[in-house]
Parts: C-alpha cells; structure tokens; sequence
C-alpha cells in the first residue's frame, strides 16, 4: 500500500517514515502543496497522510487539488496546528 506523507516537519516526516516501512508501506513524501500534488499525481498514493498547517500555505489545498483532477486518495487523514486530527473518504 502506498502512503503519501504531506508534512513540512522533517523530523515528522522521519518518524513517521520508519513506522510505516517497517509496517510495509511504500511511503512518499512531500512538503509544499506543490511537490504533493505531483507527487499524488505520479505515485498514486493510496491513503494521504496531510499536515494542514504548511508553512504559508494550506493542506486542503492538496486534497481540493487533486479531487478536482480525479486523482485523490480514497482515504485521506488530516493533522492541524493543535495536533487534532480529522478522516475523510474522498471515494
């Protein structure tokens, strides 16, 4: 299964990495809104780990991206500033 890590902390991002490749995901990562749309667009992550507090931008900007161009993941997982968390079936 194909995660797609949508962070902008480095050190998130690695922690994260390690806990789901030793679980066998393949994990890709990105963290702009930029580099996750294509990076969406050519690894066809099938759930999308999404950080919505990017430095200067915001994450639902990724995920409104790519449900407009049919290539969103069926399953998305949102973190915000505060650390809550919040699920969407995009499907």
């Amino acid at each position: 299964m194909r995660v797609l890590l949508v962070e902008d902390s480095a050190l998130v991002v690695g922690a994260l990495r390690v806990l789901l490749e030793e679980s066998g995901f393949t994990v890709a990562s990105a963290s702009t809104v930029r580099d996750a749309i294509a990076a969406a667009e050519r690894e066809t992550p099938d759930i999308m780990l999404l950080d919505l507090t990017l430095r200067g931008e915001h994450g639902l900007d990724v995920l409104e991206a790519l449900v407009a161009s049919h290539r969103a993941p069926r399953r998305a997982r949102f973190r915000g500033s505060r650390g809550s968390a919040a699920s969407s079936n995009t499907a």
